[in-house]
């Protein structure tokens, strides 16, 4: 089943590399028991698997590399010292032996390792922050945006208002909509009943943001006269 489930996920993700699609199907599949899960299974599976996998894959290759370099670097071979034997090939001591010049110390090799893959993964992890950041944010924007046309604000209106990130979404629209309905700028009429067409609103907007443009224009001007 997991031959079945990569090839649906090689045509999901097109493009992505094989191995780091085939340690999400190697994962996926061992808790499969039918074949008819398949489907929802792969539905199920999102970008964000793949970017996951894709870390998981990389810190592997780093941690292997870390090993082979530091091992190379120290003559070291599975954590013991290794030193040429008479007659070629090569002779291990064990770590603390008195003929070992070099003491191996467990623990500043595990942080050596550490360091090593984080330096290394660090790019990819700053990567997959930005992109799940951006995710968020975009959610976020369209979240508002369906929320704003509920009340029967239209685009321009939302343009102005100001949410931060901390904001109550729902309060400050239901303020900025009952605002605007008073004002009878920026809002939908079906929403609240009669009013101008959406043309007329977008226009009267408009209208609005030229009248204040046109004031901080004839500010700067006096300003200016001034100098």
């Amino acid at each position: 089943m997991k031959e079945k489930l990569l090839a649906l996920l090689k045509t999901k993700f097109v493009g992505v590399d094989s191995a780091i699609l085939d340690r999400i199907a190697t994962n996926k599949a061992e808790a499969m028991t039918d074949e008819a899960q398949l489907p929802a299974i792969v539905e199920g599976i999102g970008f964000q698997d793949v970017l996951q996998s894709y870390g998981d894959y990389r810190a592997g290759d780093a941690t292997q590399t870390a090993v082979r370099n530091y091992e190379k670097k120290h003559n070291l071979k599975d954590g013991k010292s290794v030193i040429p034997a008479p007659g070629g090939g090569e002779q291990q001591l064990e770590p603390g032996n008195k003929n070992n010049s070099q003491t191996f110390d467990p623990e500043a090799f595990e942080e050596r390792i550490k360091s090593f893959i984080q330096n290394t993964m660090k790019p990819y992890t700053e990567k997959i922050e930005g992109f799940e950041a951006a995710q968020t944010q975009a959610q976020r924007a369209a979240t508002i945006r369906e929320k704003a046309h509920a009340l029967g604000l239209d685009d321009d209106t939302l343009s102005i208002i100001k949410i931060d990130d901390n904001d109550d979404v729902d309060q400050v629209l239901s303020k900025a909509a009952k605002m605007f309905v008073k004002s009878g700028i920026g809002v939908t009429p079906p929403l609240f009943g009669g009013g101008e067409s959406g043309d007329k609103m977008s226009a009267a907007m408009a209208a609005r943001l030229d009248r204040k443009k046109a004031a901080e224009d004839y500010k700067t001007s006096a300003i200016k006269g001034l100098n």
